[in-house]
């Protein structure tokens, strides 16, 4: 099992993913429409893998290939329908708890692309029959890693192991740059609507933004020319009614979170932990507990995780509690289970495998993680949203 560290790191590596395809790529408008095939060598690796997997992103999911390594080379091939996609191409014998710590992700073109590994795949270079996309995508690339590398460094002292206020301030340097991210994805298609890129950047980055309204995401697509609005209508449709939905729910939310405010009374409820035993929060009644919403797959939950654990021992025996909320799904159960273990959360844990769907999480207006209510002994929230020292202070003043 990774610690959170490793699970903070393959997460920003999973954030490189998206941002080498946000910068604006002026100029760029290579016909995206026919046969690829990928060169590649690694004979350099040690050991060299005997087979590679090749993932793409399509309006269904994500496409899966594999071929054979032949003294160290390999090829792939396929078809563009005039949709610019990016893939991923990783290790096998890499991949564990549905991770994989060596990946490459490039923007896929027609034409031939070469690829050169040499110590790791995630530090190939790569020749697509485009240069503007081989100088941008470099380009960007080298800005993620310099980033990338400071943060990784920092993870692994023991002074981020021990300090809130070092993981709080990385959760916030990767929450920066999922945001630039964003940015850079809408100023390229409001300023590039011919561009094909900006089909690749409307269903992968644009109509899944949170912040933007459906009007203006609807305005950005009918920008794009009709051509291109036909190459990507079902899968835009399909994403646009997802948001729509998640739009009404956080609506309900809201008008939920206002009645669990500080001052207003907890509501009571019923989920089974990990163990499949009934756990209600009315069973707390007498000491003070803070309700812990996160999920294992959370960046900022898991970082903040040592934080709680820290509390939760120093006032455990003077009244304090803690119970955790998790917004895992079925996919992520044994996640779940693992990164209860190995963040030693020993609190109960309930979830019924909803994710946000979660019922707890619907009758307090959750529609985002981390989050947390702290109840004193008759019920009452004394407390939301509190994280690192904040939290810590206020442990610490109720029981002074």
């Amino acid at each position: 099992m990774q610690s959170n560290q490793a699970k903070l790191r393959l997460s920003i590596a999973s954030l490189g993913i998206l941002g080498f395809a946000l910068m604006p790529i002026h100029g760029f408008a290579q016909k995206l429409t026919g046969d690829y095939t990928i060169k590649g060598s690694v004979k350099e690796l040690n050991p060299v893998p005997s087979k590679l997997y090749l993932l793409k992103a399509t309006e269904g999911g994500t496409e899966t290939d594999s071929c054979d390594v032949t003294d160290g080379k390999y090829e792939f091939s396929g078809h563009l329908n005039g949709v610019v996609r990016r893939v991923q191409l990783l290790d096998p014998s890499k991949t564990k708890g549905g991770m994989n710590k060596d990946m490459f992700s490039f923007l896929l073109v027609p034409g031939i692309t070469t690829v050169i590994t040499v110590d790791r795949l995630k530090s190939s270079t790569f020749s697509p029959t485009s240069p503007e996309l081989t100088k941008l995508e470099s380009q960007q690339i080298a800005q993620y890693n310099k980033v990338a590398d400071s943060i990784t460094r920092i993870t692994q002292t023991a002074e981020y192991r021990s300090s809130p206020v070092l993981q709080q301030a990385v959760q916030m340097k990767v929450a920066d740059l999922f945001a630039n991210a964003q940015v850079m994805i809408i100023n390229y298609v409001k300023n590039n609507p011919k561009s094909p890129l900006s089909t690749y950047y409307m269903v992968s980055g644009v109509v899944t933004d949170k912040k933007l309204k459906v009007k203006t995401i609807d305005s950005l697509f009918k920008s794009l020319p009709e051509d291109q609005q036909m190459m990507i209508k079902d899968e835009y449709t399909s994403a646009l009614e997802k948001k729509i939905a998640q739009e009404e729910r956080d609506g309900v939310n809201l008008e939920k979170s206002k009645t669990f405010g500080v001052g207003n009374m907890a509501a009571d409820f019923v989920q089974k932990d990990n163990f499949g035993k009934e756990v209600t929060l009315s069973s707390y009644k007498g000491r003070y507990v803070l309700i812990d919403f996160w999920a294992s797959w959370c960046v900022p939950c898991r970082a903040e995780n040592p934080n709680v654990v820290k509390i939760f021992n120093t006032y455990k025996d003077r009244g304090f509690s803690v119970l955790g909320v998790s917004l895992d799904g079925e996919k992520t159960k044994d996640a779940w289970l693992e990164a209860i273990k190995k963040d030693q959360l020993n609190w109960a844990q309930v979830s019924d495998l909803k994710g946000f769907d979660n019922e707890v999480a619907r009758i307090y207006g959750v529609s985002s993680i981390p989050q947390n209510f702290l109840i004193d002994p008759s019920g009452k929230i004394v407390g939301v949203n509190l994280r690192g020292k904040d939290l810590e202070d206020k442990v610490a003043s109720l029981f002074r």
